[in-house]
This record gives structure tokens, C-alpha cells and sequence, in this order.
């Protein structure tokens, strides 16, 4: 049985200090502690300098540590950068996809690629979808929950692309643009809670505005789901009761969640028994969430408890679809 983690993230370092001065990059130390402060123009990230984070060739060392076979990496969401003009933006997404191409080509296998788009200008993030996927081999694609405050429902024509072209989307939050960060600045509850509130919005709009059920694409919910599939039955009444929720969509809201897949990351064997129950163990995949430390080093540990067809499902079985091969 394979191991694969379809939820892990990739940091371009390299290009970031190639690109500084358009970027308006710079990565330093806090003191003299392992703490870093990471600038890119207007988002900072501050927190610890993961090895798998600055150092691109202990990814492969800890991927083997973290006993995962086929890791799948997608941008880290401190460098989506979705404020950059369309020159910039172009040269820093295509860089990235051939470099993550490069990358997975010399791990022989153990390394594969989530593409990343500039999503503010969806042309663009069309051709660039494209050219990452029939030139450069990479298996799907990861945008953020939101670009620029601008709902993923109005984004139509690229998720009618991703459909056509059969691969799976990866929706993730950028973590410094959670929605109430300002309430949630304490305890680390942008992360915590503002990260899977995140997940639902984007979830929710993408099955209430009819992408789902007109493109019927696949789309990868980090997070567990974020709250989706414990309060889907909530959307559920809004579609019984308001005729706004039912304008583009002609089942209920739960019943688009067999497009959705849900990564293991809930850290709580009952939760995550109950959301194998509630929406199969067909659509549930490993995570890990890698380098970063809300996350699993070693994803297998979360579902040990489950059976071997669960285990098999969940580690292979499910990626492998998802990942055309």
C-alpha cells in the first residue's frame, strides 16, 4: 500500500531571492531564536524556520522520515501573492510550476506537483493552468479561498478549464487573509478557526453557485472539510426554505458532496470516524500539511485505527483517482 499526501506545501525560496527586489522579498531571523519573519510586499508571516520550509533538499530526507511514498507539493499559502501587476505575477507562477516540475522529476516519483495560478487575472491563470498541465506533468491545481476578497463564484471560466481538463482543484486559505482575522489575532485562532472557516466559504459558494454541478469538477478540501461536512445540513435548510440558495442549483447542497474530497487533518479519531461515515471513505484522503507543525510529520498516524480497507482507500485508492494514474 502507498502512502500518498495530497496536502503538503512547497516554499520557492530560490525564486523568492531571485525575484526580491520585484517581489519585495526578505526572510530573517527573530532573534536568535528558530523563529522567522517572512515579507513578501505586503504580507508578513512570522513563525518557525521549518527545514522542509527554507532547505528544498530536506523534502525528500523528511518525506521519507514522515513515512509517506508520493508527496504531492502545492505553493505554501504565505506566497500566493495575488497583489502582484501581470507581468510579475506571470513570471513568478511560471517559475514556480517548471521549478516544481524540475523538482519532481529528479525525486524519480517520490515528489509530484500541485500547479499555482495568478488568479487575478484569469486569463492568465487559464494558459499558465494549461501549460502546467499538458507541458509540465503537474497533476491539479491549488488557488486560494478567496481572490482578493473576490468570491471563488466569480471565477466561472477557469473551473469550467479545470473540468474540462479533468484534474482535481486545491483549495487552500492563504493564512495572513483569513476572513475576521482582526478578531482572531490571539491564540492563533487565524489559523485554528479562521483557516477551516475559510474552507467553508469557498466550499459553499462553489456548490450554491452551480460550478459544481455545472463543471462537476473534483475539488480537494483541505482540513478536514473545514466545518462543510459537519454543518451541511444547515445549507441544506437554506435550500428548503430561501428561494436565493436554490436559484442555481437543483438538488440540495449535500448532495454535491461527492465532488469534494477531505483530507485527514481533524486530529480526533471519532471526528474523523464520523466524517467517514457521513460522506464515505471513497472521498477521504491523506494530509499532512507539511512542513508546517498544524499538521502530521508522519500522516499516517491519524487513521492507524481504521481498517485495512479504510487505510488502503484513504492512502492509494482515493489518490490515485483523483490523480489519474
Amino acid at each position: 500500500m502507498l502512502k500518498i499526501d495530497l496536502h503538503a506545501h512547497y516554499f520557492p525560496l530560490k525564486i523568492m531571492k531571485d525575484m526580491k527586489d520585484d517581489l519585495k522579498f526578505s526572510v530573517e531571523r527573530i532573534d536568535k531564536s528558530n523563529q522567522i519573519s517572512i515579507r513578501i510586499g505586503n504580507i508578513v508571516w512570522n513563525g518557525e524556520a521549518y527545514l522542509g520550509l527554507l532547505e528544498e533538499d530536506k523534502i525528500i530526507e523528511e518525506t521519507v522520515r514522515g513515512e509517506v511514498d508520493i508527496r504531492v507539493l502545492s505553493l505554501a499559502p504565505i506566497s500566493y501573492i495575488y497583489d502582484l501587476d501581470e507581468k510579475t505575477a506571470m513570471k513568478f507562477y511560471t517559475r514556480f510550476n517548471d521549478e516544481l516540475s524540475k523538482l519532481s522529476e529528479k525525486s524519480n516519483g517520490k515528489l509530484l506537483g500541485f500547479a499555482g495560478v495568478p488568479l487575478q487575472y484569469p486569463s492568465l491563470a487559464v494558459d499558465e493552468l494549461k501549460r502546467a498541465v499538458k507541458d509540465l506533468g503537474l497533476k491539479g491545481v491549488e488557488i486560494g479561498t478567496h481572490i482578493n476578497g473576490r468570491n471563488l463564484d466569480e471565477f466561472r471560466e477557469f473551473f469550467s478549464v479545470i473540468g474540462s481538463l479533468g484534474i482535481p482543484v486545491f483549495i487552500h486559505p492563504q493564512i495572513t487573509d483569513v476572513i475576521g482575522k482582526d478578531r482572531l489575532r490571539r491564540y492563533f485562532f487565524t489559523n485554528i478557526l479562521g483557516v477551516p472557516i475559510e474552507d467553508t466559504i469557498a466550499a459553499a459558494y462553489l456548490i450554491t453557485s452551480g460550478i459544481i454541478q455545472d463543471y462537476n469538477i473534483k475539488v480537494i478540501l483541505p482540513h478536514g472539510g473545514g466545518f462543510l461536512p459537519y454543518q451541511i445540513g444547515r445549507l441544506d435548510h437554506g435550500y428548503k426554505t430561501r428561494s436565493d440558495v436554490r436559484e442555481k442549483i437543483s438538488k440540495k447542497p449535500s448532495d454535491f458532496l461527492s465532488n469534494f474530497y477531505f483530507d485527514t487533518l481533524l486530529f480526533n479519531n471519532e471526528i474523523l470516524d464520523f466524517m467517514i461515515r457521513f460522506v464515505g471513505v471513497d472521498n477521504i484522503v491523506l494530509g499532512s500539511d507539511y512542513p508546517f507543525k498544524m499538521g502530521y510529520f508522519r500522516p499516517y498516524d491519524a487513521i492507524e485505527h481504521l481498517s485495512n480497507e479504510e487505510k488502503e482507500k484513504i492512502c492509494e485508492i482515493n489518490a490515485k483517482k483523483l490523480l489519474l494514474f
